[in-house]
């Protein structure tokens, strides 16, 4: 028998049938995405895993909508010694929340006692969520979803959706986001009518004259961009709990103030617009630019714009 070569190849490997590289055609190659480098191999790590969703919260019934809108920008905001995570997409912008309740198991679903056919009542024990928390269940089979806590006690807790039977299973985590938006309105010092002499202060109803809205102020609610409020001269915004926007919008040119009368009470200013509760309105989604600035030597103010829209404040 004629003698015939072999090939004497490493066990481990075995023979390479494949292309050397500069031979195989451009398509071949695939991209490896969250990978490393180690020791001069090129390694995939775990891949990629839901860090958490955009949620759009209503701030009239203060329900969550999932948002598709891509996230522009990604910024930390320092006050102090404590650091803030800010998300913003071209209409919101959300905090995440660092410390929250997640996996809490779900032992039964009954329905609601003070509303029947409307809401479900959870039970959970020590699940530690609180009122208007927003979380998503998983692992059953007629309420996985995405919901606001209501009615809260140390082990139950209620969701918008109506009962259809006791799963008796699954869990449920708070949202990694916080949606930061507030209603809010702008003002003007002067209107056609007596002058602004009042800033109020938060937890003050503030009421529209013409409109008849009326709302409550947040903490920190009343910002003046500047001029001063007693003497009349205070251009900004006035934020307001969510929630708590009742009998509106508030109109245009409108006076704000304390009693719904015009010309009575205390005046807070006049409205440059109507109510809103959009961050970024604008379809100028190619470019965030932020600026943490300390102000005062004990706090930290972050400014947040798009490039089209006013600049917002989160303090």
């Amino acid at each position: 028998m004629a003698y015939r070569p072999f090939a004497i190849l490493n066990m481990r490997v075995g023979k390479l049938t494949a292309l050397d590289p500069w031979l195989s055609p451009q398509d071949a190659f695939e991209t490896l995405r969250n990978c490393g480098l180690k020791r001069g191999v090129l390694e995939k790590r775990r891949g990629y895993s839901l860090f958490g969703q955009v949620l759009g919260i209503s701030t009239t019934t203060l329900n969550p909508t999932l948002k598709t809108n891509p996230v522009m920008g990604v910024f930390n905001h320092l006050s102090g010694t404590t650091e803030n995570l800010l998300i913003a997409d071209k209409e919101r912008i959300c905090k995440f929340i660092s410390s929250r309740p997640a996996n809490k198991l779900i032992t039964a679903f009954a329905d609601s006692s003070g509303s029947p056919g409307v809401l479900t009542t959870v039970t959970s024990v020590a699940h530690t969520f609180e009122d208007d928390d927003i979380i998503t269940i998983t692992g059953t089979t007629s309420y996985n979803g995405t919901f606001k806590v209501q009615n809260e006690t140390d082990d139950t807790y209620e969701i918008a959706v109506v009962f259809v039977a006791d799963d008796a299973t699954g869990s449920a985590t708070q949202e990694a986001f916080e949606d930061l938006t507030k209603n809010k309105i702008r003002f003007k010092p002067t209107g056609s009518n007596n002058a602004q002499d009042t800033q109020p202060g938060a937890g003050v109803t503030i009421n529209g004259v013409s409109s008849g809205a009326t709302a409550t102020l947040s903490a920190n609610g009343a910002i003046a961009d500047y001029g001063v409020f007693g003497s009349g001269t205070a251009f900004g915004t006035f934020v307001f709990d969510n929630g708590t926007v009742a009998g509106g919008p508030f109109t245009s040119g409108e006076q704000l103030n304390s009693t719904g009368t015009l010309d009575t009470g205390d005046i807070y200013g006049y409205a440059l617009a109507a109510n809103s509760d959009e961050a970024f309105t604008g379809d100028n989604t190619d470019f965030f630019w932020t600026e943490n600035w300390d102000h005062d030597g004990v706090s930290e103010t972050t400014y947040i714009t798009n490039n089209q829209n006013p600049i917002q404040i989160y303090d």
